[in-house]
């Protein structure tokens, strides 16, 4: 699905923010409700366009959530720029590799 399709304008682009308002509405006091449904719809849309995207970007964000569990458990400032290096590289490498 791309975004300029008369699929996502029509359809899944209202839906969502219908769900995301909704949402927000029933919970005024916690709006990581709607930012969780949100998260869920971008992965939904993700999938609907290939789902091997989906898998891809699913292990981005354990990658990075690794990364930064492991940033916030390390003191040293050496280790932590060079654990920052790595995780940038990484993510720049992937980059390179889906983007080419």
């Amino acid at each position: 699905m791309l975004f300029n399709s008369f699929d996502f304008i029509f359809v899944f682009l209202p839906v969502t923010l219908a769900v995301f308002y909704f949402l927000s509405k029933i919970f005024p006091n916690n709006r990581h409700i709607s930012v969780v449904a949100a998260a869920i719809f971008s992965l939904i849309f993700y999938w609907l366009g290939n789902p091997l995207f989906l898998w891809l970007i699913l292990a981005s964000i354990s990658v990075n959530y690794g990364f930064g569990r492991l940033l916030g458990a390390k003191n040293n400032p050496h280790v932590r720029k060079l654990i920052l290096a790595l995780a940038v590289f990484i993510n720049l490498a992937a980059l390179g590799y889906f983007k080419y």
